[in-house]
């Protein structure tokens, strides 16, 4: 067994009053959410050296991290991103724009509060434990 960093939200939700179809929906939907976050967060370990800006207190740059994962197609050709290194709107086609963007906020929230807590190992090891257990 691995030992790594746990992260936990809870949501106070008043269960008695979801039907079953809601419940169920709840569960994909935050495992879907999960499974978006623990992606960001590889791509985060990835390409660290890249995307944290060592001039503002270690910050990670999110404009590159857009870069690095969502495509863009806009009226104007010349800065449509038709392709990107780790496409998460083709893994999941069914999530929004603004929900990656959540997602993506969440995944450098956790980030930025392992680095404060020092509870990230050296690059190296830390990513292959994660990339181990995941």
């Amino acid at each position: 067994m691995t030992s790594g960093v746990k992260t936990t939200v809870r949501v106070k939700i008043k269960a008695e009053g979801l039907t079953t179809r809601k419940r169920t929906r709840l569960k994909q939907i935050t495992g879907r959410d999960t499974r978006i976050i623990k992606q960001y967060l590889k791509v985060i370990y990835h390409n660290e050296e890249k995307l944290v800006n060592k001039k503002r207190e270690k910050k990670i740059n999110k404009l590159k991290l857009n870069h690095l994962t969502l495509t863009t197609s806009k009226k104007n050709k010349q800065f449509n991103r038709l392709s990107v290194r780790h496409d998460l709107k083709k893994n999941f086609l069914r999530c929004s724009q603004n929900e990656l963007q959540e997602c993506r906020e969440n995944a450098v929230a956790i980030y930025h509060s392992q680095r404060v807590k020092n509870t990230l190992p050296a690059k190296e090891t830390h990513a292959k434990r994660f990339l181990a257990r995941n």
